[in-house]
């Protein structure tokens, strides 16, 4: 999401980035948790930091010289400003990252499928004054879309080229995909808060609906589910499929909801190879040990 009047759209904090800075885009969800190279770096910064939300600067050794949570841009500058002057060369080994935590790994000869949600009404108008940050904050809090990445087995492939759809690959979708996440990080469903799941594949066309509901009736989906998935020369060569209904309540971190029940659509299509968040590892993967089940 990008805000007119946050840090990023400012000159001078682009301008300092572009020319004494090294930008690096983590993703931060769970990080801490990997037994690797990289959980072992993510763990450093947490340590000094608290959490690795926000923005950091590091020196050579990876250690902890700016940190601000603040991405208004007098608090950005004045972060990058100190942070120059605190800098020092430090020589340090390279890190080898090239040995992976294997939950965290995409599974080989696997297929990557990319996930839009979109919340399409039942927001309540935004109240804040226009050109302030709150209304471009708040503005954007509802119109987002939540982007996420749906990861299937290389077993899971190749029932798909037969024409078959898993029972397994079934769950995965409903459990942690047909979420809202359009606001944050969502919170999946639990086994018994499925209480209708029917999803068919025949000649190609996938067909569905879904009733998900927590014990208590504060949050659930109930959905239609409709798309093609068709293969060629033994690969998936089309995973289109819109899951469209009516959605209610709002995860931990998933705040903001609009009250009642709202329409909420979601898609899912074949990921580029070639896109640069090919490789991004979905939050649920991060979030729930049995995603792969």
């Amino acid at each position: 999401m990008a805000f007119r009047a946050t840090a990023f759209n400012d000159p001078k904090v682009v301008e300092l980035l572009k020319n004494h800075f090294v930008c690096v885009g983590i993703a931060h969800n769970g990080a801490g948790r990997r037994k690797d190279a990289e959980g072992d770096f993510a763990r450093k910064l947490i340590g000094k930091g608290g959490t690795l939300q926000g923005l950091h600067v590091i020196n050579t050794a990876g250690d902890l010289i700016g940190y601000v949570y603040d991405f208004r841009p007098q608090s950005v500058t004045a972060m990058l400003d100190k942070a120059l002057k605190k800098f020092q060369h430090v020589d340090a080994p390279p890190i080898d990252f090239t040995q992976k935590d294997k939950r965290f790994v995409m599974p080989q000869d696997g297929l990557v499928v990319v996930t839009i949600a979109k919340v399409l009404g039942g927001h309540d108008p935004v109240k804040s004054a226009k050109g302030t940050i709150q209304n471009d904050m708040e503005n954007a809090w509802k119109t987002s879309l939540g982007r996420e990445h749906l990861w299937v087995r290389k077993d899971e492939v190749q029932a798909l080229v037969k024409g078959e759809l898993p029972e397994g690959l079934k769950k995965r979708i409903v459990r942690y995909h047909l979420v809202d996440n359009t606001r944050g990080t969502p919170t999946g469903w639990a086994e018994n808060d499925i209480r209708k799941l029917e999803m068919t594949l025949k000649g190609g066309r996938l067909v569905g609906s879904v009733h998900l509901e927590t014990k208590d009736g504060s949050r659930g989906y109930e959905a239609d589910l409709f798309g093609f998935v068709a293969a060629k020369d033994g690969k998936v060569a089309r995973f289109d499929i819109v899951a469209s209904g009516q959605f209610w309540g709002q995860g931990t971190y998933t705040p903001g909801a609009p009250k009642g029940r709202f329409p909420l659509a979601i898609s899912f299509t074949l990921a580029e190879a070639n896109d640069p968040l090919y490789n991004l590892i979905p939050d649920a993967v991060r979030c729930y040990a049995d995603y792969l089940r």
